[in-house]
Parts: structure tokens; C-alpha cells; sequence
């Protein structure tokens, strides 16, 4: 090797590692992050091929895969994404380098085709979650990262350490309690900011601060939102949940669950904990019927108040699929039931025996010739900690939280 192979080399370890990417490496989210950080991936054609045959797949491999299948086409001078047809070896001027050609295929089995670029390779480090290619790859003396696969845990087949020999080159990236940022197909970045896109296949549905926004037309994301993409594929739906974290061109997203799933496992989506909002628009791409309506939520649709004043007291229309909780906040500091009147704010907490979710409806009181309530906003809540994100005093989130609890069943 002449010196100005030595120090191309060296530049590049500087700038940072040279990976090959295997298709399985995409099962697992260290992946991503090992991807983000580095310098360049080597990305065979007998890779795309397999990238290509994976890519309608549900779940955070099927994103991995469109990600990256993105990120390299952006990539179109292969600064950082190197597509490689295949290599043959030429002499110029006394020189030798390796030439990419179109169609090369030499192996049918991708692992050897992986191991015979890294032997003429000798700074590029496999990125896998096969054992076996690991094993050929320490036959021959090559680097490689086994990353975490992320259906590890659920799977339980697999130990939670790497055997793997305990090189400086098979260090796992340490950030396994970090999810992998992301990218959502169908969102959109232009001008600083993200937004949903319109399209006749996905369907998406926007949570600010456990409100849903109408995604009929485009909207506006910001950090925290979560995002639940709806797609129809084959018998089945396809059902995910982002969050945005950061709101940047790439790598903006995490996925939090995801499910798919037909008409008669419709009800599984409740165990999944997604909204109601989320299983009636899986029903309706499946062609099933919305559920029916109970008395309260038909009540509410019509616009009638559930909340009636009785005797110095302030009543909740009774229902078996709710327990209900009030608290009155009186010029931001809460009072007693009994002790309202006009201008004071009521919030009327409704906990989802069968959903496990928290409603929030705040009315404010007005009075004509009796008392009663005008409706200022509603909430609808998943986890506890969401309570946190509503702006809400100290005091009043203390309050439901500890409804919440009393009732949640985690």
C-alpha cells in the first residue's frame, strides 16, 4: 500500500468508521444510531435487494429500512451512502483500485459477498445481527458490531450480552436506553417546520397535548406531538405511533408501539392502548362498524352538558363505563364543590373503565336564571405523566393524578 493509501485512510478513521450494512443490522434501533454517526455505509446492490423485499414491512425494521433507503437516495453523490454494484481490480499508472460494475453478482449468498468486499476493504466494519456472518467475519479477521436486536427482550431467546469476541472494533454503541430517532414517510420539512402530507393510502392522526387535531388538511407538527400513521395493507391494518422529539429535516421521530392487525383482532388495539379515535379509523379502512355509541359520549355529541347543579351541588350524569371526579378552581386555586359560582371553572374527570384512558372536560359556570356550564376544552390521556404537559396548576395536576392512579390498571 503506497502512503497516499495509508493516509486516505487514516483521514477517513479520523473523520469517523466506514460501515457495511447487512439487512438484519435493521432489526435493531443501535443501528440507526450507529448509522447517524457515521463517516460512511457501504450499501451492496445485493443488500438493496434484500432493503427492497422488507420495505412495506410493519414495525421499526420496516421504518429502519425506508429511512435508510431514503437517506441514501438524498445521498446522490454518495458522500456518505456508497451503493456498490460489485468491484473488480485495475492497475493504473502502477496503481491498483477496485472499480464498481454494474450487475456484478458473485455470490448468491449476500453474507460472502459482504465478507469478499471487506477483505479488499480493510477499514470497513460489518454492521450485522447474524452470528453467522460474525463468525466468518472473525474467520477472516474482520471488524464487526453486533448491535442489539430490538424484539431481543420480548423474544427471550437471545443473551442479553454479546460472546462476541471483546475487540476495540466490537464495541456496541453505549446508548442502549435511548430509542433511535427516526423518519416518517408521509411527513414533510420545509421552511423550519414539519407537516403531515395529504395521501389516499395513509392515514394520520395528530395528539397535542392529549387532544387530537382534525388531519384533514395539513398540520403543523410540533415536539411532543404524537402521531399515529394508519395504513391499509392487504386483510390487515398497519398502526403506529410516533413522537416528535426535535424538529429538524431528519432523524425527528421515535417510534413509541405499533400493531397490525385484522377486523377480528380489532379489540387488541385497546390491549396496545391506542386511542378510540385510532381503532375507528382501523375499522373503517377495514370496513367494520363503528362501535356504537354509549348513552354519556351520545349525550356529549349532541352538545348536552353532562355536569347538572343540584341543591348547592354539582351532579355528573352517572355511567358504568366511567368513574367520574370533579374539582372546582376558583381564580386558579381550587375550592370546594359546593362553594362555586359564576366565572368559576369546573373540571370534570372521567376515567375509561374499558379503555384505560382519562378524559378531561373543563366548563366554565355561567349563570342565567340557573346555573350552568359553558364548555372550554377536553382532554384525553393515555399515560399519568401526560397530565404534565396540560397547563394546569400544581395543585389541580396533583389532584387527577392521583385519580388517575387510583384507577389505572398498569
Amino acid at each position: 500500500m503506497n502512503f497516499l493509501q495509508k493516509m486516505s485512510q487514516m483521514v477517513s478513521r479520523k473523520k469517523g468508521r466506514i460501515y457495511i450494512l447487512d439487512t438484519c443490522a435493521l432489526h435493531s434501533s443501535e443501528t440507526m444510531q450507529i448509522i447517524e454517526e457515521a463517516y460512511k455505509i457501504i450499501i451492496l446492490t445485493g443488500t438493496i435487494k434484500e432493503l427492497d423485499d422488507h420495505k412495506n414491512d410493519g414495525g421499526s425494521f420496516g421504518h429502519n429500512i425506508r429511512t435508510v433507503a431514503k437517506q441514501s437516495r438524498i445521498d446522490s453523490k454518495g458522500e456518505k451512502y456508497e451503493c456498490v454494484a460489485g468491484y473488480e481490480k485495475h492497475t493504473s499508472q502502477g496503481q491498483e483500485k477496485y472499480v464498481c460494475i454494474d450487475g456484478y453478482k458473485k455470490n448468491e449468498y449476500q453474507d460472502y459477498n459482504i465478507i469478499d468486499y471487506c477483505k479488499e476493504h480493510k477499514n470497513v466494519i460489518i454492521l450485522t445481527c447474524d452470528n453467522d456472518l460474525c463468525n466468518l467475519a472473525k474467520a477472516y479477521k474482520i471488524p464487526y458490531i453486533f448491535p442489539k436486536r430490538d424484539d431481543e427482550d420480548k423474544a427471550g431467546n437471545r443473551n442479553s450480552s454479546d460472546s462476541s469476541p471483546k475487540t476495540t472494533e466490537n464495541k456496541v454503541v453505549q446508548n442502549k436506553k435511548d430509542k433511535a430517532r427516526i423518519n416518517i414517510k408521509g411527513i414533510e420539512f420545509s421552511n423550519g417546520s414539519l407537516y403531515t402530507t395529504k395521501n389516499d393510502v395513509e392515514k394520520y392522526l395528530v395528539v397535542r397535548n392529549g387532544i387530537f387535531i382534525n388531519t384533514n388538511d395539513t398540520v403543523k407538527l410540533e415536539t411532543e406531538d404524537h402521531v399515529f400513521k394508519i395504513k391499509k395493507k392487504n386483510e390487515k391494518v398497519i398502526i403506529v405511533e410516533y413522537k416528535i422529539v426535535e424538529i429538524t429535516a431528519s432523524m425527528y421521530a421515535i417510534e413509541c408501539q405499533n400493531a397490525n392487525i385484522d377486523l377480528q383482532e380489532i379489540e387488541k388495539l385497546q390491549i396496545a392502548k391506542f386511542p378510540k379515535e385510532v381503532q375507528e379509523s382501523a375499522r373503517k379502512l377495514l370496513g367494520g362498524k363503528e362501535e356504537r355509541k354509549n348513552s354519556t359520549e351520545a349525550v356529549m355529541q349532541s352538545n348536552e352538558p353532562q355536569i347538572h347543579f343540584e341543591n348547592r351541588w354539582i351532579n355528573v350524569q352517572k355511567s358504568s363505563q366511567y368513574y367520574c371526579y370533579i374539582n372546582v378552581e376558583h381564580n386558579g386555586k381550587l375550592i370546594k364543590t359546593q362553594n362555586y359560582r359564576e366565572g368559576d371553572l369546573i373540571y370534570l374527570s372521567k376515567y375509561n373503565k374499558k379503555g384505560n384512558s382519562l378524559e378531561i372536560y373543563v366548563y366554565k359556570i355561567v349563570k342565567d336564571n340557573n346555573y350552568a356550564v359553558q364548555k372550554l376544552n377536553e382532554y384525553k390521556l393515555m399515560l399519568v405523566n401526560e397530565i404534565y404537559s396540560i397547563n394546569f396548576s400544581e395543585e389541580l395536576q396533583e389532584e387527577i393524578r392521583s385519580f388517575f392512579i387510583k384507577h389505572a390498571r398498569y
